[in-house]
């Protein structure tokens, strides 16, 4: 057995215990072992998380504008939704009415000029988080090349609708679900075995699954070498369960245990949402490091004379 800490799996010696295993099992010990061992002494996870966390935070503000921006044209394009706007606003602001409506119509006359800034501030910020994205994948995948600029953009370019597509398809699922849910009037009661069915599938299965579909696209993709779709597959399982678990556990803990507005005050959301981007970062990291670790497996099993640089 090798005394480098920093051991490769086709260089470890199982001990007689492990050996004695099945083979799929043993395997399955060897690459969790890697990936922890990985995960707590080698990736700079941290680093790369807070940096992925930063970029996706900085999204938000352009993403706003866009869409207020699409808010505003619409309201142009339709005189008879402007004038219930403003309806509705002489009723809830009786008092400072006219600010109001001045600010509603100066904000819909400029709107063009926001979508404009929005779109520019949001093409940068995500290519900001691409490129943190690479970065990270590259040092988990071992990857010793760089690909060209225009490769790069050109992938980071079309990944982007692809993933848009998914979150929009989860979004509306859920938002359909609801609204069924809400004008059954009791025809179709949420309790009936169909709608619980729906209600599990729109809950759980979905979004696990658009989820899997994004980390196995953005581990398969954006690293600068031939990934093995098994390794993928497994990185992004794993990835895919655990974002599950801290949604779950991140909202049992919002709801019950956080104290976010007594002591952050009106920064609790911008705070929130940060923590959720850093957490979700490293969960997108952690499954990337199980993939790389049964990546290098399968690679110095295959060539077990090579030592593999991976």
């Amino acid at each position: 057995m090798s005394k480098d800490r920093h051991f490769h799996l086709g260089r470890f010696e199982p001990p007689h215990w492990l050996r004695d295993m099945p083979h799929a099992v043993a395997q399955t010990f060897l690459v969790t072992r890697e990936a922890i061992r990985r995960v707590f002494y080698e990736e700079a996870l941290t680093t790369h998380a807070a940096a992925i966390a930063f970029y996706c935070l900085l999204s938000i503000g352009p993403l706003i504008l866009v869409i207020l921006s699409a808010g505003g044209m619409i309201l142009q394009e339709s005189t008879g939704l402007m004038d219930r706007l403003k309806e509705s606003l002489t009723i809830l602001f009786p008092v400072a009415q006219d600010q109001m409506l001045n600010q509603l119509t100066s904000f819909v006359s400029r709107s063009r000029v926001f979508g404009i800034v929005g779109i520019l501030g949001l093409f940068w910020s995500g290519s900001r988080v691409f490129a943190s994205l690479t970065t990270s994948l590259n040092q988990i995948w071992r990857a010793e090349g760089v690909r060209p600029y225009w490769r790069h953009r050109l992938i980071a370019i079309s990944l982007v609708p692809v993933l848009l597509i998914l979150l929009f398809g989860l979004v509306a699922a859920s938002a359909v679900y609801g609204v069924l849910v809400a004008s059954s009037n009791g025809a179709y009661a949420p309790s009936t075995p169909t709608w619980l069915m729906i209600g599990k599938v729109t809950t759980y299965v979905l979004p696990l699954a658009i989820s899997w579909i994004v980390f196995f696209l953005l581990y398969w993709f954006l690293p600068a070498r031939d990934i093995m779709k098994r390794s993928a597959f497994i990185g992004s399982t794993v990835a895919a369960l655990l974002w599950q678990m801290l949604k779950l556990g991140f909202d049992i803990y919002v709801r019950n245990f956080a104290l976010m507005d007594t002591v952050y005050g009106t920064m609790a959301g911008i705070v929130l949402l940060m923590f959720w981007f850093y957490y979700s970062s490293m969960t997108f990291l952690v499954g990337a490091v199980v993939g790389a670790a049964d990546m290098d497996r399968r690679m110095t099993q295959t060539n077990p004379g090579v030592e593999n640089k991976a």
